[in-house]
């Protein structure tokens, strides 16, 4: 794992106008994307990553929040960080419906949250009839 780590540390530019977090969040996207490091398994801690990557801890917590917010990772309270099994398992589904049709969107939501606990998301979009 450290040698993955040592490849993202070379691509973080600190000439750059992109934030540090950023840049860090964008090589472990890549380094998560491109399988080097597998759904399941758990990323070092955020301390072990600031001291080998050198940069502060706070920026390694922000980078992996935005990797969360991404869904590529997941936080796990007491037990670590981990890479999300069904990160590419997430579809999309559209919706539309006439804007005046309101009762529609009360059914589009209840579609959308059924939809999310089996992993697909649904964009709800309103038309002028």
């Amino acid at each position: 794992m450290e040698e993955k780590i040592r490849l993202i540390k070379e691509n973080l530019n600190r000439q750059s106008p992109l934030p540090i977090f950023y840049q860090l969040a964008q090589e472990l996207g890549r380094v998560i994307s491109s399988g080097l490091i597998k759904p399941g398994e758990r990323l070092p801690g955020e301390l072990y990553l600031a001291r080998i990557l050198e940069v502060n801890y706070r920026t390694v917590q922000k980078a992996l929040l935005h990797l969360q917010s991404q869904g590529l990772v997941r936080k796990i309270p007491y037990r670590g960080t981990f890479v999300q099994r069904n990160m590419a398992t997430t579809q999309t589904v559209g919706f539309f419906y006439p804007a005046e049709a309101v009762n529609m969107l009360v059914k589009a939501e209840h579609i959308h949250r059924t939809l999310a606990t089996v992993g697909h998301d649904l964009k709800i979009n309103s038309y002028q009839g």
